[in-house]
């Protein structure tokens, strides 16, 4: 259009341009009209004379107050407003007659220019075609009606003048327009040429390589449906126009093929956007249909096809569908008869694609949502990790790491897939915060994180080995009980061959337990937190006569009882109905008691004390002291009973 209009200025033409969407009434339409055909004449030309003239007519077309109000518009230059209405010397068509010939008296036309005519709401549209009418018969003006023929209609059939008539909106239409400038359909080169320039300037701008596989996706989605879309410059322009303003809000968030036919359809098809957004669920296999169990892969792509022309009302159902299912693995199983592995998903989520649970929501809400931790943000704290300097990239994850551990530490262990962090580093940032990963649960199912840092850590030691493991138990509690915890997992996985460091971290790791019980021997057990945890590690990692001897030692210690230590035996876990969580006992197993204190000389040293009652729902020390002896008191009498 730029191209055309400095051909026209250069060809003998004034050239006024009207935005019909920036007025609100008929009243500031006229007056904005005017002025922009004044703007359009030079001074010289239009003379004082005739900008009088032409100030009366639009005074007695639209009232002073209108005129006044509009933006640009000179009372004193343009119109004489309030004059002009009191002196009422001449009569409107008088003032049109003499309008017409100022107007005839210029030595070049003017071309009043209306683009996007098919972007105004129903009434912006009449009002506008109202008053080329009323005005468009004045001699040396000329109008260009720029628009979507397929759509302005569409927007006509909404009006009551017109209705929903297909027929009586193309009879208005002919009846506006004298001479149509058919644009014609670019040939497909044209198009890909376009398309093709379009990404490759948001590409070079913002940094982005495509990959094979990214060309194979966006050559679907262009054969299958955006060819049907892209017929014009205008289209082009007008999608690359919105990827590249949002672009910056999810760069290193999402997948760029994916966030770009996305935008195509809240752009092109936003019916179509919104069935995506409430289908969330069974597009991405949270949730789905009662019909699932039954439904083959034809009836369940016929029921989408069905569903998209019904909601989504495209103008092209088929490409759209098609479209779809470049973008959703489950309606690309549906539509090629086919089922993906899990393996599929896993390279979706690689890619931080739409059709991923993880990162939907980065897609819909343009942008990383307030409640979901940001890639940009992981990649640089573990870029401080690799250069070795804490900075407030660090610290905002470690914020994370106090919300949300399992989130977190998941993306941290995919950096370290990327690119390997230094294990030194690594495992100090994990262990410090492993106690407290594990006491974090989400959902119903009340799953703690700490599985998530143990597999992240564990493939850390399988590729650097355990030099700095000794480091690691010698932090603090914390980092022993993943250092303990680590080799425990380990020792499960044996048979893998993978854990070549194994034996020497045990003899390592097993030595800092016995330091940390020992030292935990000089407080009362009621104050040394979490006992249990490391007196299992311990047994687990030097075999049941060494747990024996070292916890009957350590019973010596005159801050400890045997009482106290049955009850920091005891399991206290966690119980949630996913809105609310709280703490219960579990029960003291005499299998556990044998294992860590020989069960016979538990009984032996302790004296019969009756089964007091305890209540599970109490934490407290003094009830797990009670729930622990009661226990206690069962074994023993079971073994009294002759029946055993």
């Amino acid at each position: 259009m730029l191209g055309i209009e400095e051909r026209l200025r250069t060809g003998g033409w004034y050239l006024a341009r009207h935005n019909p969407w920036m007025y609100s009434s008929y009243d500031s339409a006229v007056a904005g009209f005017f002025a922009e055909i004044r703007d359009a004449v030079p001074d010289e030309v239009m003379g004082p004379d005739r900008r009088q003239t032409l100030g009366e007519w639009v005074d007695r077309l639209a009232p002073a107050g209108a005129i006044g109000s509009l933006a640009g518009v000179d009372a004193t230059g343009v119109v004489t407003a309030t004059a002009a209405l009191i002196k009422g010397d001449r009569s409107p068509e008088r003032l049109r007659k003499s309008t017409a010939e100022a107007l005839a008296a210029l030595d070049q036309p003017v071309l009043v220019i209306l683009d996007d005519l098919d972007r105004l709401q129903p009434d912006e549209l009449l009002l506008t075609f109202k008053l080329v009418r009323l005005i468009g018969r004045l001699p040396n003006l000329y109008y260009l009606l720029a628009y979507d023929e397929e759509t302005l209609s569409e927007v006509l059939q909404h009006t009551q003048l017109i209705g929903a008539d297909p027929g009586r909106a193309r009879q208005y239409l002919e009846k506006m327009v004298q001479v149509r400038l058919d644009i014609p359909p670019l040939l497909e080169d044209q198009r890909i040429g376009l398309v093709d320039q379009g990404i490759d300037g948001i590409c070079a701008a913002h940094g982005i390589q495509l990959g094979p596989a990214d060309q194979e996706r966006l050559g679907a989605a262009w054969s299958e449906c955006l060819v049907l879309y892209l017929d014009q410059p205008r289209a082009v322009k007008r999608l690359f126009t919105q990827v590249d303003a949002f672009w910056l809000e999810v760069d290193g968030e999402v997948d760029f093929v994916d966030f770009l036919l996305m935008t195509f359809l809240r752009t092109f098809e936003r019916d179509v956007y919104d069935l995506v957004v409430d289908s969330r669920g069974e597009l991405l296999g949270s949730t789905f249909p009662a019909s699932r169990g039954t439904e083959t892969n034809a009836e369940r792509w016929n029921r989408w096809k069905q569903l998209i022309s019904e909601q989504g009302r495209p103008r092209h159902p088929d490409g759209i569908a098609a479209l779809l299912a470049v973008l959703f693995l489950y309606l690309h199983g549906a539509q090629k008869n086919t089922s993906y592995s899990s393996a599929f998903r896993e390279d979706v989520r690689r890619r931080r694609g739409v059709d991923s649970e993880e990162f939907f929501d980065r897609y819909t809400q343009v942008g990383v949502p307030a409640g979901d931790l940001p890639d940009k943000l992981v990649a640089a704290a573990a870029a401080e990790l690799r250069n070795g300097q804490a900075g407030p990239a660090l610290e905002q994850f470690q914020v994370w790491l106090d919300k949300d551990a399992a989130k977190a530490v998941q993306k941290l262990s995919r950096a370290d897939e990327q690119e390997p962090l230094p294990a030194d580093s690594a495992l100090a940032l994990l262990g410090r915060n492993y106690l407290a990963s594990a006491q974090q649960r989400s959902g119903f199912l009340a799953l703690s994180a700490d599985w998530q840092v143990l597999s992240t850590a564990l493939r850390i030691l399988d590729r650097e080995g355990a030099a700095g493991l000794d480091t690691l138990a010698a932090r603090g509690p914390s980092e022993l009980a993943l250092a303990a915890n680590l080799l425990r997992k380990a020792k499960r996985n044996a048979s893998t061959a993978r854990h070549g460091w194994l034996a020497d971290a045990s003899r390592v790791v097993s030595a800092a337990l016995e330091a940390h019980l020992r030292s935990a021997s000089g407080r009362k057990l009621h104050e040394a937190s979490d006992i249990a945890r490391y007196a299992y590690a311990f047994w687990d990692l030097r075999g049941r006569e060494s747990a024996h001897i070292l916890l009957w030692e350590l019973l010596e210690s005159p801050e400890w009882t045997l009482e106290d230590l049955l009850a920091a035996l005891v399991p206290v876990g966690r119980t949630s109905t996913g809105r609310r969580t709280w703490r219960t006992l579990g029960d003291l197993e005499a299998g556990k008691v044998d294992e860590l204190l020989g069960l016979e000389r538990v009984l032996a040293a302790l004296p019969e004390t009756g089964t007091e009652d305890a209540d599970e729902s109490d934490v407290s020390f003094e009830n797990r002291r009670r729930l622990a002896l009661r226990a206690m008191e069962r074994v023993r009498a079971g073994r009294g009973d002759p029946a055993e």
